[in-house]
């Protein structure tokens, strides 16, 4: 059995701890943007896109609004990856449909149509080296990255056989060198990009 002066000095400990690193490093606020969204994202400039339904609006460092970006034909936005700021993948789940924007929200290339790449079950997709792409293949449990011509690069295979897990990741991203999904039941996956599990 636990004591309750364990729990007290435990707590006492977790408050030093954070009193810690909060004594030297001050947060301060550099702006603010008032506005509704369902979700944002930053890029590595600091720039900040808000997204609400079929529309981006992206903010410079100092909270300015640059731009504005809506194509109310395919519906609502899924997500957005900003790694690379020059080259905005905005991702449409009901619609099956990836497009690609530049850094002025100006659309760069045609719709891409993942029912015409057999990849209208994916659920997650994020930028990838040399303008490529990956997504998880929700119906096959697999990961997949396509090159800058939209050829399969790489197939990791059936994931939940591999892991011998359900997979349900929520997020994935592409960050020096790795892949990074997040599997809220078990954390977060990690694969090297030729897609093998670390």
């Amino acid at each position: 059995m636990v004591n309750k002066n364990s729990y007290k000095l435990s707590f006492i400990l977790l408050l030093l701890f954070c009193f810690a690193f909060t004594a030297d490093d001050t947060l301060k606020t550099l702006f603010t943007i008032k506005a509704k969204a369902d979700f944002f994202s930053t890029d590595n400039f600091g720039n900040t896109y808000l997204v609400k339904a079929d529309e981006i609006r992206k903010y410079s460092a100092t909270g300015d609004l640059m731009k504005i970006y809506s194509n109310k034909n395919l519906g609502k936005i899924t997500s957005i990856d900003a790694s690379n700021s020059l080259r905005l993948l905005v991702f449409y789940k009901d619609f099956a449909s990836i497009i690609i924007l530049d850094d002025l929200l100006s659309q760069n290339g045609d719709i891409i149509n993942l029912l015409d790449l057999s990849l209208e079950q994916c659920d997650l997709v994020c930028t990838s080296f040399n303008n490529g792409m990956w997504f998880f293949n929700r119906q096959n449990a697999n990961l997949i990255r396509l090159n800058d011509n939209l050829q399969t690069a790489v197939n990791t295979g059936n994931l939940n056989r591999l892991l011998g897990s359900d997979l349900k990741p929520n997020f994935i991203l592409e960050y020096d060198g790795y892949v990074y999904l997040n599997n809220p039941n078990e954390g977060i996956l990690v694969f090297d990009i030729y897609g093998t599990y670390s």
